[in-house]
């Protein structure tokens, strides 16, 4: 058994004279008494340091073992072991090994310590966590991805399907897949919980990949790059990316922005040039951003605080109201099981100011909105753009209570929350 991780070695009785931390390979083994022991090999101590296991470890702290991480306090010396960067399979193997030991139990079934396996040169050096791969011949087809990457860039070999070996990577952080030939993700991205950069752009998504909309995604995505596709309309659950700094929309043929787009309360840097859009939604207004990027069609403005011809029906019909209720409660829904005209309609929810919901029926609404309000750099077809630039802002109401107070004051939000 090899494990491979980082380890800081810290002295009970003088924790001032803590180690650095340093790449390690642990090697288990068992001396002339049949007595446990483990070692803890280095490149600058390529024999190791050995510890025995009977009756000489204090405690193990494993609290974060799925990120592979652990502690295991020595009795002699005094020393905590500090793991980090492990496999967690392997560490959940090696601590199970150590609790037979410490219990007189076999450990034969999990680890043959008769044929113990050397660390080779290979096994010491610190693992390769960046990967670039510009090109189709290098691309691994026989090999396997480094257990350890963190940063993975696969750029210009026209790859169809997304590499499922690469979910295996749980440590990646940023995630570069740009000019290939991709049109979907797999369901099971969210297996890469520590992802907070991803560049998809120059592929052939024609939806938004909704599997980015995972949990996991909602709290460490922070960079996500998906210009020059065909992506015709964005999920009104977008803004369930809390974490969002940057969102690259460039040269797709995004038809508007989701009504509830305003959410995306840590967004930084917007980029939009490059797509059909003419309007903002109305929480548009609640971004602070650093820098927007547009067409100049977004200034081609409407009258101000006009309203849009649409028909609107008093009485709800019962598609809508059963629609809305599935986006306002938040009821998911498999667009396998459905029909993909519904899907889209869900996808596609507009939201009134007071917070509801609207499909189909409801009655919008134009104003222009000064855009140096929400950005403080804005830039129209590649040039820095200056002064006082009005854009068309949208809104929908969902019933005529709502309309009536949009009547007396087009100026109001009705609520602070959606």
């Amino acid at each position: 058994m090899l494990i491979k991780c980082d380890v800081v070695i810290v002295n009970r009785l003088a924790p001032h004279l803590e180690s650095r931390k340093c790449h390690t390979t642990i090697t288990l083994g068992k001396s002339s008494n049949a007595s446990m022991f483990f070692i803890l090999h280095t490149t600058k101590n390529k024999s190791g340091t050995k510890y025995l296991v009977k009756n000489n470890i204090l405690q193990v702290h494993r609290r974060f073992i799925d990120e592979g991480k652990c502690t295991i306090s020595m009795k002699e010396p005094t020393h905590d072991i500090v793991i980090s960067k492990g496999a967690a399979v392997d560490l959940k193997k090696f601590l199970l090994v150590l609790h037979l030991a410490l219990h007189d139990k076999d450990v034969s079934s999990q680890v043959d310590l008769d044929n113990v396996l050397l660390p080779k040169h290979c096994d010491l050096e610190k693992p390769k966590t960046s990967l670039s791969i510009h090109e189709k011949s290098s691309y691994p087809i026989k090999t396997s991805f480094p257990i350890l990457l963190e940063k993975l860039e696969v750029n210009n070999c026209f790859l169809k399907k997304f590499d499922i070996r690469i979910l295996k990577l749980v440590n990646l952080k940023r995630l570069d897949l740009s000019s290939n030939c991709l049109n979907s993700l797999p369901v099971s991205m969210d297996m890469l919980t520590s992802l907070n950069y991803i560049c998809l752009s120059n592929n052939l998504f024609t939806e938004f990949p909704m599997s980015l909309l995972a949990v996991s995604f909602t709290k460490s995505l922070k960079f996500l790059d998906i210009s020059s596709n065909k992506i015709k309309y964005l999920p009104s659950r977008l803004s369930v990316l809390n974490e969002l700094v940057t969102l690259n929309l460039a040269k797709n043929e995004i038809e508007y922005l989701p009504g509830n787009f305003g959410l995306l309360k840590n967004l930084k840097y917007l980029y939009t040039s490059g797509n059909l859009l003419n309007t903002i939604p109305w929480t548009f207004q609640r971004l602070r951003l650093i820098h927007f990027e547009f067409d100049n069609a977004l200034c081609n403005l409407y009258n101000p605080s006009s309203s849009i011809c649409h028909s609107f029906e008093s009485i709800h019909s019962l598609f809508e109201l059963a629609a809305r209720c599935i986006i306002k409660n938040r009821v998911g829904f498999c667009t396998d099981l459905i029909p993909r005209s519904i899907a889209t309609q869900l996808n596609n929810a507009k939201f009134c100011p007071c917070g509801s919901p609207c499909i189909s029926n409801y009655i919008p609404y134009v104003k222009s909105f000064d855009l140096c309000q929400v950005s403080q750099e804005l830039s129209t077809d590649g040039c820095r753009a200056g002064g006082k630039l009005m854009a068309n802002m949208i809104g929908y109401l969902c019933c005529m209570k709502c309309y009536k107070k949009w009547q007396i004051n087009p100026n109001t939000l009705f609520t602070d929350n959606e």
